[in-house]
C-alpha cells in the first residue's frame, strides 16, 4: 500500500526542479540527437503510467524509469509533506516523512533532500509535542517512533553545513533530556550543547539560536554563561567568571571558540542579517 495514495503530488513543484529538468532535456538534445523520446513533450521522461490522473498512486520503483523520474516523484512527495506541515497536520507530515525516509526507494544524492526530510520529521515531532505531549507519548506508535526521533536528531554531525537542522536537533535533544519519556531519553546532558554551537558557528548573532543556547546553558547549570549571552560585555559578569564557568564542559576546539565568541571572551560579535528573513523552509 502506497501511503501517498491520497496525495495529488502532481500539484507540488518548484522552480529549481523545473530548471533542472530543462537542463537535462537540453543535455539530451546535444548528446543524443537520435534519442527516440519526444523531447518537446512536457515531462517526456516520465512514463505514461506516472502521467495518469493520480500520479501519487504510483510507488517509486527502480523499474519505472530513470533516476530523473524517481527524483522528480520524490521531490513532489517532499512538497506534499511540506504542505501538510504548513496546514498544521503535523501527525500526517511526521508519519509520511518517516515513511519516505525509511523507504527502500528513497534517493540519497548530495544530501540536500536527505536532510530536508529528516528536518521535517524533527519539526513535526516538536509541533506535536507542543500540542499534546501526553497523547504523543501514549500513542501506540511512540514505542517504535521515539527511538527513531532520537537517532535522527543525533545525525546532525552529518550535516554540519545546515545550521537549521543542528538547531532543530538541539531542540529535540534537550526536550527529551528535560522530559524523559521511555523508551527514549537522552542520558548525557552535554549532548544538547554541540548541535546548537554548530548552528551558531555559522550565524553568531541569530536570536533564536542564542535563545536556544541560553536554554541549554541553564539546563547544564551554567547561569554565568547564560547571562553573558544577553550582555557579553556587561560589568556584572567578569572575564574570570566566564572562564571559570567553562570548567567541566567537554568541548572541541571549534565549539570552545564559538562559545567564547558569543559570551564575549573573544571580543564583540558583529551583527548580521537575521536568518528568519532568508528563504529557508526549515525555519517555518
Amino acid at each position: 500500500m502506497d501511503e501517498f495514495a491520497d496525495l495529488d503530488i502532481s500539484d507540488y513543484e518548484d522552480d529549481s526542479a523545473t530548471l533542472a529538468r530543462r537542463a537535462r532535456i537540453e543535455a539530451a538534445r546535444l548528446q543524443a540527437r537520435d534519442y527516440s523520446a519526444k523531447l518537446e513533450e512536457p515531462e517526456w521522461y516520465l512514463t505514461s503510467e506516472t502521467q495518469s490522473s493520480s500520479p501519487s498512486t504510483i510507488p517509486l520503483q527502480e523499474d519505472h524509469g530513470s533516476t530523473s523520474q524517481l527524483k522528480d516523484l520524490h521531490r513532489r512527495k517532499i512538497f506534499a509533506i511540506q504542505h501538510h506541515y504548513l496546514q498544521r497536520s503535523y501527525l500526517t507530515s511526521l508519519n509520511l516523512a518517516l515513511i519516505l525516509s525509511n523507504g527502500n526507494s528513497y534517493i540519497r544524492g548530495d544530501g540536500s533532500e536527505d536532510v530536508e526530510v529528516l528536518d521535517l520529521i524533527l519539526r513535526s515531532f516538536l509541533k506535536l509535542w507542543e500540542k499534546d505531549p501526553e497523547g504523543l507519548v501514549g500513542a501506540g506508535a511512540w514505542k517504535e517512533q521515539g527511538p527513531m526521533i532520537v537517532e535522527i536528531a543525533r545525525k546532525w554531525p552529518n550535516y554540519r553545513g545546515v545550521p537549521t537542522f543542528s538547531f532543530t536537533a538541539s531542540k529535540v535533544l534537550i526536550l527529551l533530556s528535560t522530559n524523559p519519556s521511555p523508551p527514549v531519553a537522552v542520558e548525557n546532558p552535554q549532548e544538547t550543547l554541540s548541535p546548537i554551537l554548530n548552528a551558531l558557528k555559522l550565524h553568531l548573532t541569530q536570536s533564536r539560536y542564542l535563545a536556544q543556547l541560553e536554554r541549554v546553558l541553564q539546563f547544564l547549570d551554567r547561569p554565568v554563561l547564560a547571562k553573558a549571552l544577553t550582555n557579553p560585555n556587561g560589568p556584572e559578569v567578569t572575564m574570570e567568571d566566564k572562564r571559570k564557568a567553562f570548567e567541566g564542559l567537554i568541548l572541541t576546539e571549534e565549539e570552545r571558540w564559538t562559545l567564547e565568541k558569543v559570551t564575549g571572551l573573544r571580543g564583540e560579535v558583529q551583527d548580521e542579517p537575521q536568518e528568519d528573513h532568508l528563504r529557508d523552509v526549515r525555519s517555518l
